[in-house]
């Protein structure tokens, strides 16, 4: 993740042990305290796709006032990213009930993932400024915390229905994959057997020439046309018995591994 990149206003009259600490380059949200000053790094709501972050810092000066880079009074601003935040989750939410394959559920968990990491560190940095307020904290502070814990539970129920759909998804894919090719095994192997019962008769009546005996149907008394014929018949009936022990074996070799 690349890092946010607000620039901290050289107006604002921050103690210089906090300003020390910010350059163009905020990186994670934090919350930062020093002489009765409280300054809080936040990030707006990750773009699906792009890796940078921008930031929004937030500034409560010692008599108790708010700012922020973004402008509005008081906490509005922050109100406002926490909106944005909340129609991201919605959204998601909306794209999770229409979810019909597996793309859709992937695209959900790629972008839910860093909207719910973002918004658990937003809440926990707003419970950290809550701490550093020696007085009490306002009632839009509270607001945003409560807020913010909500939204990082839905984001996270969020991401764990996406992934156990797209779970389910895959398993059911495979168990109908498993069954066609059960299907197909089961086909070959008759197809198999079929072929071993007369391989033995083709092959006798090809080496010695079945035109050359006389023909049984039309003459009775023709001996070597039945022998051929019953010898045949015989090496296929042993060889298609072979096929379906081997396979009986090998099934139950593979359910007892």
């Amino acid at each position: 993740m690349s890092a946010a990149k607000t620039v901290c206003p050289p107006t604002w009259e921050i103690p210089a042990e906090i300003r020390v600490r910010l350059s163009d380059k905020l990186g994670r949200q934090r919350t930062m305290a020093a002489e009765g000053h409280v300054v809080v790094v936040a990030h707006r709501v990750p773009e699906k796709g792009n890796p940078q972050r921008v930031g929004v810092l937030l500034w409560r000066d010692a008599s108790g006032g708010w700012h922020s880079t973004e402008g509005g009074p008081g906490l509005s601003p922050l109100a406002h990213l926490l909106e944005e935040y909340q129609a991201v989750v919605g959204r998601l939410e909306q794209a999770h009930d229409e979810t019909a394959n597996a793309e859709d559920w992937f695209s959900i968990l790629e972008e839910v993932g860093p909207v719910h990491r973002a918004v658990r560190n937003l809440y926990e940095v707003l419970q950290r400024a809550r701490q550093e307020i020696s007085v009490k904290p306002s009632a839009e502070l509270q607001a945003a915390c409560d807020l913010a814990s909500d939204l990082a539970r839905e984001a996270e129920l969020l991401q764990f229905d996406a992934k156990n759909g797209l779970d389910f998804l895959i398993a059911k894919q495979a168990e109908i994959q498993s069954r066609y090719e059960g299907e197909a095994a089961r086909a070959g192997h008759r197809l198999n057997i079929l072929a071993a019962t007369f391989l033995p008769l083709a092959l006798v009546t090809g080496v010695f020439g079945m035109n050359n005996l006389p023909v049984g149907f039309d003459d009775p008394s023709g001996g070597a046309f039945w022998f051929v014929l019953l010898v045949g018949a015989l090496f296929g009936v042993v060889l298609a018995g072979l096929i379906v022990t081997t396979t009986r074996s090998h099934r139950r070799d593979t359910r007892r591994s």
